[in-house]
């Protein structure tokens, strides 16, 4: 990061200071009991010394009936705060020593800050701030779309006609088809896909047998006569991808953990449109796919 890069930015118009640190605080102190003070600029005593640190917001308060401090700094950078910029909130931290620390980035963190902080465990808290007034800031929150896509279908299938089933079929199972009451003709192919995006049980598996159901098509034999059959079972392989894309919250205040995660906001909401189909969408991990969805579901 260079020099310019560390210069404090003045704070968006419509996000003035004391509109984050009001934020931040409501949330802080709602973790603590009834009657915690808070002071805004306030001039601390280091821990065995003569000086003072000039501290943002410092609050007093208590949990479970012990005293409990805060300490509350604000940064704002042309990018994400780094790890020296963490290091020496730090050393603030351990020249008057509170309880927990708080420092929050109007344009985030990069990795290697986040692991930094990560160390220090509940000592020191990472927030960044996303505003509808700031147009390029990335805030990895918004309204997010998953779709699942399967590809390389593959699919083997194996008949059981039963005594009365008489043929003639096809020797390539593949181009073997079934009949519906509506005399609507499906392929092997046909049967598996429809089964996949309908049957609650195939819905996120990558192989598996479908057998279809006899009561509801008939075989449809090489010379156009259609006969009942005991079993027809298909045997099926695929892969499935997931991909995501988002709309970002563009109105409001809000203040961010360092997961991502919205603790305290105001006025959030969407003004633009939804993702349409000419928006880019990203490949994710199955893994991401099902944490997007509960996170949905909460």
């Amino acid at each position: 990061m260079n020099d310019e890069d560390n210069t404090e930015l003045p704070f968006p118009e419509g996000l003035p200071k004391s509109r984050v640190y009001e934020l931040v605080v409501k949330n802080v102190i709602e973790r603590l009991e009834p009657g915690a003070t808070v002071r805004h600029d306030a001039r601390v005593p280091v821990i065995g010394d003569d000086r003072v640190r000039q501290v943002d917001v410092y609050i007093e308060g208590r949990i479970a009936g012990l005293s409990f401090t805060i300490v509350i700094d604000t940064k704002h950078y042309a990018r994400p705060l780094d790890v020296k910029a963490v290091d020496e909130f730090l050393g603030m931290l351990d020249d008057i020593k509170p309880n927990m620390g708080v420092l929050v980035s109007l344009r985030g963190f990069s990795s290697g800050a986040k692991k930094r902080a990560a160390k220090e465990g509940r000592r020191l808290t990472l927030c960044s701030v996303f505003s509808g007034k700031q147009p390029d800031f990335s805030a990895p929150i918004g309204i997010g779309i998953i779709s699942v896509r399967r590809t390389e279908l593959e699919a083997k299938a194996h008949l059981d006609g039963g005594l009365e089933f008489t043929g003639p079929i096809e020797m390539d199972p593949t181009k073997w088809k079934v009949v519906d009451a509506d005399g609507e003709c499906w392929t092997v192919l046909d049967l598996v896909a429809s089964a996949l995006n309908t049957h609650p049980d195939f819905a996120d598996a990558e192989k598996g047998i479908y057998v279809v159901p006899n009561d509801a098509y008939k075989f449809l034999c090489m010379d156009k006569s259609q006969q009942s059959f005991a079993k027809l079972e298909i045997r099926f392989r695929s892969k499935l991808r997931f991909f995501r894309r988002s709309t970002r919250f563009d109105a409001g205040v809000a203040i961010l953990d360092g997961d991502g995660a919205v603790i305290a906001s105001t006025g959030l909401g969407v003004t633009m449109p939804l993702p349409t189909d000419d928006d880019p969408w990203e490949e994710i991990s199955a893994e991401d796919a099902k944490a997007g969805l509960m996170a949905e579901l909460q």
